[in-house]
């Protein structure tokens, strides 16, 4: 059983199993800040035999950790929501496609009402103003209250109006997904008007398609609360992602930008966020989306700017609210 000393903050991550992030925040809080930090791997719990809550005398709430150990969810003073919704590992010895589907949304099922019930704590973040955020039109309404500028959007499956939109952009048009699959994380891609002539295609789902904001300067700005840190990376790509062998440096942000990004992570209702903008021409930023829980690791190590101490002391902070 985890336990900790009394008057000592005690922290849980929320995530699927070898998350580095996870791993290399908990390292942080345990050995320079002295807090103690547990790991709920969300896809191994089928098989584990640890979870437990009841409204019951006697059963205390427990969630098992990446230490083999449990944590009693009520002792628990922050929470890290970092990936929750990957599906669960199902044993191979359960074969019936109807009993995997049962282990595999009872799993999740317990798991959020466990935290949801028991759990007085602070999340970072709460899990139902996570899953409203990550809608990429939820984020551009919130930014443009905010006072960013948004590109041009629209998000439609009706081939006419897909076409008129284009149009009036003159066709320089980016597309990406709503929300995309898990099996193949599709990149943002410029408009192949050879697009615009197939109905079907358009007409199977809808997609996002975005004014193209011009310029190769990129900035990503991760918000922890009221503090901003962040990178701006130099790519010609659309889509920087598809080829990282680019220049990373740390980026200080004028502060009326900062503070309009801290407002918009506040107005989704999030304690943090990651945030991707663009450069245009003119050097204005452009706002392009928030990930409530986006990867970090990678910036840190091209352009020294040292997240993951300041996570950990955001964490760490948040348990004396």
């Amino acid at each position: 059983m985890t336990a900790h000393a009394p008057g000592r903050p005690s922290i849980a991550v929320i995530t699927v199993s070898l998350d580095l992030h996870a791993l290399a925040v908990r390292q942080d809080l345990e050995e320079r800040l002295g807090v103690p930090c547990s790991i709920v791997e969300t896809d191994r719990l089928p098989g584990r035999g640890a979870l437990s809550w009841s409204n019951a005398e006697g059963f205390p709430t427990v969630l098992p950790t990446d230490r083999e150990g449990t944590v009693t969810v009520e002792g628990l003073d922050v929470i890290w929501w970092r990936r929750a919704n990957t599906p669960p590992v199902i044993p191979p010895e359960v074969t019936d496609n109807a009993h995997r589907d049962l282990v595999r949304n009872d799993c999740q099922a317990s798991l959020l009402g466990v935290l949801l019930s028991r759990f007085r704590g602070t999340w970072v973040s709460d899990p139902e103003a996570t899953r409203r955020a990550e809608n990429k039109l939820v984020q551009l309404e919130a930014a443009r209250a905010c006072g960013l500028r948004t590109p041009r959007t629209l998000v439609s499956q009706d081939p006419g109006t897909i076409r008129r939109f284009c149009s009036g952009l003159g066709n320089r048009v980016v597309v990406k997904p709503v929300r995309g699959t898990r099996d193949r994380p599709p990149l943002t891609a410029m408009l192949d008007e050879r697009l615009l002539s197939e109905d079907a295609a358009m007409a199977l789902a809808p997609a996002i398609y975005q004014e193209y904001v011009a310029g190769n300067r990129h900035l990503r700005a991760h918000v922890l609360g009221d503090r901003v840190l962040a990178a701006e990376l130099q790519s010609e790509a659309v889509d920087w992602r598809a080829d990282m062998n680019i220049p990373v440096r740390p980026a200080a942000l004028p502060p009326g930008l900062e503070r309009r990004l801290c407002d918009v992570v506040r107005h989704l209702g999030l304690a943090m966020g990651v945030v991707d903008l663009k450069l245009d021409g003119d050097g204005e930023p452009v706002w392009l989306e928030v990930n409530p829980q986006g990867q970090f690791l990678f910036v840190e190590g091209l352009s020294g700017v040292p997240l993951t101490r300041a996570l950990a002391e955001f964490l760490a902070a948040r348990s004396r609210l």
